[in-house]
């Protein structure tokens, strides 16, 4: 295996990991403007994922102020942990739940699919106005079609099965 080939490997295994290990969250439900884009959130609610377009979540989200010792760049993500600003926004996704009458683990197992289409469809239960979710945000996001499709799909798919 060439040096290339080395790096695509290990690109590959950090997507599966982060495919696996965490879930899209609206970034309201952290406390954040809706401006800072995707975010990620791991299993345990103990770290903040962005991808590379980080941008938006440091700027809207002040992340620019975390310290290179509480983040990590790895592929095509940044990972945010144990600072206070990231255990404030942590904290303010288990009040949402809560307040939501959601139990975190429940909501993990029952929705913790790693698309945005599950958020959307748990945010606003209702076929139209998760349609009209995904259009609004791909003007922020800048999905690509295949993203969009999936989406879109995916959502269509659950309310087809309700």
């Amino acid at each position: 295996m060439n040096f290339q080939e080395k790096i695509e490997d290990i690109e590959e295994q950090i997507n599966e990991v982060i495919d696996s290990d965490t879930f899209i969250v609206s970034p309201q439900w952290l406390g954040l403007d809706r401006r800072c884009g995707k975010v990620r959130v791991d299993n345990n609610l103990t770290h903040i994922v962005a991808d590379l377009k980080v941008s938006a979540i440091e700027y809207y989200g002040g992340f620019e102020y975390i310290s290179k010792a509480d983040k990590i760049n790895i592929g095509k993500y940044t990972i945010y942990h144990s600072c206070s600003r990231v255990r404030e926004h942590l904290q303010n996704l288990r009040e949402y739940l809560r307040s939501n009458n959601e139990d975190p683990s429940r909501w993990l197992c029952e929705y913790a699919v790693s698309d945005m289409a599950g958020v959307i469809v748990f945010e606003t239960n209702d076929r139209q106005q998760a349609l009209e979710v995904i259009e609004e945000m791909n003007e922020d996001l800048e999905w690509d079609d295949e993203e969009r499709a999936v989406l879109m799909e995916r959502v269509e798919d659950h309310y087809e099965r309700s």
